[in-house]
């Protein structure tokens, strides 16, 4: 192609480069939009460079720390009354052990 069917076709305006960065983001970027549309009964989520997926939904806790983790259920457990349920013990045949 030359030059002038070049400035024809993308202008001569100052070009930037794509920083390889910048190329993988949009790949990325790609990537996830592919998987929403194909899995569309699922959650998608990121956590730092790992993905995490869950169907819809599903409730699910995130922390920096399995305490902070800890904390979140324990304060969902006490806003829903659910701290002792989660406690019991019970045998096989459903009823409580110690």
């Amino acid at each position: 192609m030359t030059r002038n069917a070049l400035e024809a076709t993308f202008g001569t305006g100052p070009r930037t480069a794509v920083t390889r960065e910048e190329a993988r983001h949009s790949q990325d970027e790609l990537t996830i939009r592919i998987f929403q549309a194909l899995y569309r009964d699922f959650a998608l989520y990121t956590v730092g460079s790992t993905y995490v997926v869950v169907p819809k939904g599903t409730p699910y806790f995130s922390g920096g720390s399995l305490g902070s983790i800890a904390r979140q259920i324990s304060e969902q457990e006490s806003r829903d009354g659910t701290a002792q349920t989660r406690h019991a013990r019970t045998s096989e045949d459903g009823t409580p052990r110690p």
